[in-house]
């Protein structure tokens, strides 16, 4: 798997698929680094592995310089905080990602304020310097603490348009903080909220307020 990976990078591919390929650290490492000069890689893909802190540092290393990886998707590898904030620093230099994938991990309050950090960075002319534009943050361990830092954010980044924090544990509070934010925000079209510990009450709320541009509930209200 691994040197068909790199062979796929040499020749030019469009795509790197390597979901459930067992890929761990050191297999991460090697092929980070082969990324770090490839100009025709658009999506990478490493859905459903077993990556490490050292994986993420390797990553981080390899999306610091890389300019051509447009989606990059690391859910399902039980990554942690500490995984997140070794991502932090080359997704802060990071030009060209728009899609990422960070759901069904094991993701809670301090790996959710290090990505609204991230995504409310701006240079020195105001402008959000991400590019990142839809994130999947589903099925990870954000509870409200991680929702009012996602609230923050969202109140000065302009470049946000997919947000999906369906099916983690996020009360009422923290849906309330969100809706508040949301409400003004111009750019954050779709909302994904279900799966959270939200009464039927502040759902309906939530709705009224916002209407079709949050799906809060599996089932209509």
């Amino acid at each position: 798997m691994l040197v068909n990976a790199l062979q796929a990078v040499k020749f030019g591919s469009k795509s790197l698929i390597l979901s459930y390929s067992q890929m761990t650290d050191y297999g991460c490492e090697v092929v980070a680094e082969t990324l770090k000069s490839s100009e025709t890689i658009l999506k990478f893909d490493l859905h459903g592995n077993n990556i490490g802190i050292k994986g993420c540092e390797a990553l981080s290393a390899m999306i610091k310089v890389n300019k051509s990886i447009q989606s990059l998707r690391l859910s399902s590898n039980n990554l942690d905080n500490a995984c997140i904030e070794a991502l932090w620093e080359g997704l802060r230099f990071n030009k060209s990602i728009t899609t990422l994938y960070l759901n069904d991990n094991n993701i809670g309050d301090e790996g959710a304020k290090a990505i609204s950090h991230l995504l409310s960075i701006k240079n020195t002319s105001g402008c959000i310097v991400s590019s990142i534009a839809c994130i999947f943050l589903d099925k990870n361990s954000i509870t409200e603490e991680g929702a009012k830092e996602i609230a923050e954010m969202i109140k000065v980044n302009d470049k946000l348009s997919f947000l999906y924090l369906n099916n983690n544990h996020i009360n009422n509070k923290g849906i309330i903080a969100l809706s508040h934010a949301i409400e003004d925000n111009q750019t954050l079209h779709n909302w994904y909220l279900y799966g959270n510990q939200i009464t039927q009450e502040i759902q309906i709320l939530v709705k009224n307020k916002l209407g079709n541009k949050v799906l809060i509930s599996n089932e209509v209200l």
